[in-house]
């Protein structure tokens, strides 16, 4: 048998370990700007094993928005371990006791799934979605990101240049990518063009309230949940990122409109990895192993289902969102992150549109912010990569190309430094 040295003498090389030395697509931009290992965080702040210390931006990916280490998560969860970290997916109290919280908070849940992940919440949706429907189609808009699925990977980084039935990615089957059609984002009048012609071959529409880079358009969400109604279309919003993320209600309750279905990840897990399937009781049927079986019933059954861990910690999160003033002034800090780049910007001459919403913020090098993706390519990409670099090089931890989130560990004097050091590059002529 080969003898495995003590794990301390390991060398910290990723390259000997991974696929180009990267833990996936998001960390290959990482090691490609300056190679950072995190050792530690806390707060507002990542810590790496070469000495470094960032503001951070990028929150887990969005899901940390209390912050790294938050006192209430990190007790929970300290406090259960000892009770047990994984009974597999079998009903458990943490189970119960988080899925009744989300169900007091989201408002489309008459009933819930667990699930892994956020990604793995889409692909149970669109499941559920097909088999309560019969159909097999799925309508989707072009440069929203949905995860991993066969569904999420067609049209995720391609517009105008791409038909529907063609995949960004390889190992995605030509049959399956033939599934979706794509549209642009906020345009209700092809997407009602073809649910006339075609309603009954699609399952579901598939939204992200919050696309990534574009501007949200409360009015197009109003508009696809009537046109899903009038066509008996399902229509399925991706809060993976929104969700807990814009108010307790999330994007159903901030744009006033409710989904058949919806899906839920990061936040929800306190940093965590788990993911929730929720709503109509009727749709969700399809679930019911109790009374289904074979091709009758969805198949939802995952080893780390409702992982004890996860709940305890989603539930502490959840619970420490209750407070009313946590998203007032998550959504003010928001609003002056986002003025103070404008007026940044605007001061050394330099056209950039500052978009976001709430917690949210971006720097679009164009006019205006992007309404839809194909508006996303038209801006200066290249220079905003390049910002993004020079931000992690000078301690602001970006995800080049990637979303930007506050937390409630985040301060103005944080922000301050921010803006400092954004205000330095300019005159440094790095922006």
């Amino acid at each position: 048998m080969k003898q495995v040295s003590p794990a301390a003498n390991w060398t910290l090389t990723p390259e000997e370990y991974f696929p180009g030395g990267a833990l996936g697509p998001s960390d290959s931009v990482i090691r490609s700007a300056n190679g950072a290992i995190i050792s530690k965080s806390g707060g507002a702040y990542l810590h790496t094993v070469q000495g470094d210390t960032y503001l951070d931006f990028v929150m887990g990916g969005s899901a940390l928005i209390l912050g790294h280490c938050h006192p209430d998560v990190t007790s929970a969860v300290s406090q259960h371990v000892p009770k047990g970290t994984h009974y597999y997916q079998i009903m458990h109290e943490p189970a119960v006791r988080f899925a009744a919280a989300l169900k007091e908070t989201i408002p489309c849940a008459e009933k819930l799934i667990f699930t892994s992940t956020g990604s793995d919440a889409i692909s149970q949706a669109l499941r559920i979605a097909r088999a309560a429907t019969g159909r097999e189609e799925i309508l989707r808009f072009e440069g929203a990101y949905h995860g991993t699925s066969e569904v999420a990977l067609v049209a995720m980084q391609s517009s105008g240049n791409a038909t529907p039935e063609q995949a960004d990615t390889a190992g995605v089957p030509v049959a399956s990518a033939k599934l979706v059609r794509a549209f642009s984002y906020g345009d209700l009048h092809d997407v009602a063009a073809v649910l006339a012609a075609h309603s009954e071959t699609i399952a579901a529409v598939l939204v992200d309230p919050v696309q990534r880079w574009c501007k949200p358009d409360g009015a197009f969400l109003k508009g696809l949940r009537e046109l899903c109604t009038r066509y008996g279309v399902v229509l399925i919003f991706d809060e993976v990122v929104s969700g807990y993320r814009l108010q307790l209600d999330g994007a159903q309750g901030f744009f006033d409109v409710q989904p058949d279905l919806a899906a839920y990840g990061k936040i929800i897990g306190g940093g965590l990895p788990i993911g929730v399937v929720a709503g109509r009781a009727a749709i969700m049927d399809v679930a019911n192993a109790m009374t289904r079986h074979g091709t009758g019933l969805v198949t939802t059954t995952g080893t780390f289902n409702g992982n004890a861990l996860a709940c305890v910690a989603g539930l502490a999160t959840v619970e420490a969102l209750l407070d009313d003033q946590i998203y007032a002034r998550l959504s003010r800090l928001g609003q002056i992150t986002r003025d103070r780049l404008q007026e940044t910007f605007d001061r050394h001459g330099i056209q950039a549109a500052v978009g976001g919403i709430e917690s949210f913020w971006q720097v679009h090098f164009a006019e205006s912010e992007p309404r839809n993706y194909a508006e996303v390519l038209r801006t200066d990409r290249e220079r905003a990569k390049r910002m993004d670099a020079e931000l992690l090089r000078r301690g602001i931890f970006v995800l080049p190309g990637g979303r930007r989130s506050l937390s409630t560990a985040h301060t103005e004097d944080d922000i301050e430094h921010f803006i400092g050091v954004v205000d330095k590059m300019c005159e440094d002529g790095k922006c």
